[in-house]
């Protein structure tokens, strides 16, 4: 009789407590591998709403320091989260002698694992980021000698390991198909945004776009506020009771199921003034046959730009007459909308990704 397999024991490390789009995408692979009885997971991250999700999924969670810069002046903040790092990273050590391999979800989190983790124990990062800032980079680069294996959630997400000289790999995001499709509110129709109400993901320069859009519509912003941004919010609530707006915007908070508001919605817009290297939120909006407007950055054009339109990073004008193309053309909102769901199906389904995924761990501890 053969031997039976044992699961690939995989401990996850993630820097911050928040849950948004990189945290998800680490809690499915961890829920999907555990499913399929291939691997066992256990996720370590500093305590709460991230952590909160994985224990409610019945993964076990082992507590960090919080891996993300502070508030406060940034002297203090970066001795903090110096001290953070090495505490991690000593937690690290204690642990990783349980595991066959690491997979580290952020880039905040690299150096904890570069100074914790021995160099016989393989580290896969998971690239969710387009990284532009210099000193992002240098961390990159200080932990290259650490990471085995960067895995991109995009091509464009996946770049600057390649050229680095990191073995590298890519694994594009999915999500769920087939999805029940999209029921429009057609009078007035609604445009909407789903992130996080923060700088970079672009609502005021979505609204400033609303604003010059002539067709009747009606707005939802959905998703909640870090902390950090609540005069954001109050700056985005603001300009949505201008004249040209008032009383046509809606903010809907964090839900959780994003997906059901979304059905509702006539177009999906992603407004990031920052290159985001493979949202979620587009891939969910053309899961459901949403046409979708992107800007023309990061993964998102690598994702859409076969089905959707695109518009300039903070241009307004042209983010308004992409949407208003989509609004007064209901057989090509039917149509693209069609083909992103098609999209999906064939290029981002969830458990393909997942055993693709699943697959490179696998790869990664055989070739050690």
């Amino acid at each position: 009789m053969a031997a039976e397999t044992r699961p690939l024991r995989v401990l996850g490390v993630s820097a911050s407590p928040l849950l948004s789009g990189a945290e998800r995408v680490l809690l499915r692979c961890a829920r999907l591998g555990g499913r399929s009885q291939e691997a066992r997971w256990t996720i370590a991250s500093p305590p709460g709403p991230f952590a909160d999700a994985v224990t409610a999924e019945g993964i076990d969670h082992l507590p960090l320091p919080d891996l993300k810069l502070g508030q406060g002046r940034r002297a203090a903040a970066g001795a903090r989260l110096a001290g953070n790092n090495l505490r991690a990273a000593i937690t690290l050590r204690r642990l990783v002698s349980r595991f066959d391999v690491v997979v580290v979800n952020s880039v905040m989190a690299l150096p904890a694992a570069r100074l914790g983790i021995p160099r016989d124990v393989p580290v896969v990062w998971l690239v969710h980021d387009v990284i532009t800032r210099p000193d992002l980079r240098r961390v990159v680069q200080v932990s290259k000698p650490g990471v085995t294996l960067a895995v991109g959630v995009s091509n464009a997400a996946a770049d600057l390991p390649a050229r680095l000289g990191m073995e590298t790999s890519v694994v594009r995001n999915g999500v769920h198909s087939p999805a029940a499709p999209c029921r429009p509110q057609t009078d007035p129709p609604i445009v909407g945004l789903n992130a996080m109400l923060t700088p970079w993901k672009g609502q005021k320069e979505f609204l400033e776009a609303m604003g010059l859009v002539e067709s009747p519509v009606e707005i939802e912003l959905l998703g909640g506020t870090f902390p950090k941004d609540v005069d954001y919010e109050r700056q985005l609530r603001e300009l949505a009771g201008e004249p040209r707006l008032a009383g046509r915007v809606r903010f809907l908070g964090h839900l959780d199921d994003p997906i059901e508001a979304m059905r509702r919605w006539s177009v999906a817009v992603s407004a990031s003034i920052e290159p985001e290297a493979g949202p979620l939120a587009v891939l969910e909006a053309m899961s459901i046959g949403l046409p979708v407007v992107v800007t023309n950055h990061g993964g998102a054009p690598e994702m859409a730009g076969k089905v959707g339109l695109l518009a300039s990073p903070g241009d307004a004008t042209s983010m308004a007459e992409a949407i208003e193309q989509l609004l007064r053309d209901p057989d090509e909102r039917e149509d693209r909308g069609r083909r992103g769901r098609d999209l999906i199906a064939s290029h981002h389904d969830l458990d393909r990704a997942s055993d693709r995924f699943a697959a490179l761990l696998g790869q990664v501890v055989a070739g050690r």
